[in-house]
């Protein structure tokens, strides 16, 4: 297998081309984000209490809740709030710290434009976030001491290293504290969301931000945090009932959860399969896609038409003779927006039949081609409930078959190779299993396959300097899902 340089060199300058419009949709997308997450960004959410507890919460004339709370407040370069407790009134100065990352970091790759969004930030105040504010003392005669309510409980992700197995182990543990009927349970399938997209799928995050940002999102007064142990066919639960405000645990669980015979049989499976093949992909696409070839022949580019005889079931098959395989993480339901920096896997399996009638010697030549890859590489997206953006760049292992038929004999070569491939698109899952998406791919082929087939079905000694394919369209795909979320399956044990 070897990676030609002319081709990495003549991919590289067909990509950066691409890239500019790559670049662009996704500023795009930032943009649009940044958007979206503004009112979010130019406030922070801050823990408050006060001694006794029970102040009101003000900030400016805005009236934000009652000690002990989590608050948003106005971020700015020296905000304050005021509590106000029988008659008293105070006003607490808030401590602040330039975010260099956040900030100055994050508009440093701007480059140029980076003094704008280092002005910006600092004149709209999201250039600073604030500590915590000092614990303010009231004089109040007969005060009762604070209680800690238990009235509305969010049930954390358990911690596992299988997502599918919280995923369903979740909604047990939801059901569980539910029918005990001493206080109300948010649906896991409304938190869950929140709990991944704060970092909190492993136990609470120790993240400040996030975690504050989680806590006041849910509205819950405390948390079930839990760990699942695999014990045999059986999953042992320990779980906690843990204030927000104290962190201190109420009420201490342990339940063993048993799988029935058919879900035991899809539990195996599954810890089979994500265990030894989480690397490989999970989904096939059926593409139908327009596709174009050209290639460069001492320093002129030529580009390839379809060679496919008319008619409607030809041109069927030059459109839909494209397989491709990827891995795809499980659909979500209420997910937030976020980017995602991923390593994947991709298949691709083509078949084409391509003429060269613009280069005179090559006039009648039909080529016949199979095109097989296979790789692994680095994917960025934007995923969002509107769906997900995304951008491919894989080293791949290609395998090509050419083809050919001249007036005089027919050939055929081919060859293995270490290529490029990239691609745009959006996907969307549909349903569970069938998801849908519009795509831009571009590939690069093997120059020396090809220099090799013209000079044999010509007899001249032509150098070809780079070959490259264009792909897009749109593609179905159906998902092989890993979810174990079937909560009629399982049997709950109190253990103490």
């Amino acid at each position: 297998m070897i990676v030609k340089k002319e081709a990495v060199r003549g991919f590289l300058f067909l990509y950066v081309q691409r890239l500019a419009c790559v670049l662009g949709g996704f500023l795009l997308l930032t943009m649009i984000g940044c958007a979206s997450t503004d009112s979010k960004d130019f406030r922070q959410v801050t823990f408050v209490t006060s001694e006794p507890t029970g102040a009101e919460i003000f900030d400016g004339e805005t009236r934000l809740g009652v000690t002990p709370a989590y608050v948003r407040i106005r971020r700015s370069h020296h905000p304050h709030i005021t509590l106000k407790m029988n008659g008293q009134e105070k006003v607490i100065p808030l401590e602040t710290h330039y975010r260099w990352a956040d900030s100055f970091g994050a508009n440093f790759i701007m480059l140029t434009l980076a003094p704008i969004g280092w002005a910006i930030d600092w004149g709209t105040g999201t250039a600073w976030r604030m500590d915590d504010p000092r614990i303010e003392t009231f004089v109040v005669k007969n005060k009762k001491p604070f209680q800690d309510p238990v009235e509305l409980v969010a049930v954390a992700p358990p911690a596992v290293d299988d997502p599918a197995l919280a995923e369903a182990l979740g909604p047990i543990l939801e059901e569980k504290i539910r029918a005990s009927g001493k206080f109300g349970v948010l649906a896991y399938k409304d938190t869950e969301p929140l709990f991944e997209y704060y970092g909190s799928t492993q136990g609470l995050t120790k993240n400040k931000k996030e975690k504050y940002s989680l806590i006041y999102e849910t509205k819950a007064d405390h948390l079930l945090m839990s760990k699942a142990e695999q014990k045999g066919d059986s999953f042992l639960v320990t779980a906690d009932l843990e204030s927000i405000y104290t962190g201190q645990s109420k009420e201490h669980h342990v339940w063993e959860i048993s799988p029935d015979q058919t879900t035991r049989e899809h539990v195996s499976e599954h810890t089979f399969f994500n265990s030894y093949f989480h690397l490989l992909p999970n989904t096939m696409f059926l593409n139908l896609s327009s596709f174009s070839s050209s290639i460069s022949l001492d320093g002129t580019e030529y580009r390839g038409a379809s060679a496919r005889n008319h008619g409607f079931a030809n041109q069927v098959f030059d459109y839909v003779s494209f397989l491709g395989f990827a891995h795809l993480n499980r659909p979500r339901e209420g997910v937030r927006a976020h980017w995602v920096l991923d390593f994947v896997p991709t298949a691709n399996i083509s078949n084409k039949k391509i003429r060269y009638d613009d280069y005179k010697p090559l006039q009648g030549v039909e080529f016949d081609r199979w095109y097989l890859s296979g790789g692994y590489g680095l994917e960025l997206g934007h995923e969002s409930y509107i769906g997900f953006f995304y951008f491919d760049f894989i080293p791949t292992v290609t395998w090509t078959q050419l083809k050919f038929e001249t007036p005089t004999f027919s050939e055929s070569a081919s060859r293995t190779a270490i290529l490029f491939s990239g691609e745009f698109g959006y996907r969307k899952f549909l349903t569970h299993h069938w998801v849908g998406k519009v795509f831009v791919r571009t590939l690069s082929e093997d120059t020396t396959l090809w220099e090799r087939s013209v000079r044999d079905a010509t007899g001249g000694h032509e150098i070809v300097d780079s070959a490259s394919s264009i792909v897009a369209g749109f593609a179905i795909g159906y998902y092989i899902p890993s979810s174990l979320d079937n909560k009629t399956g399982w049997k709950v044990h109190d253990k103490k």
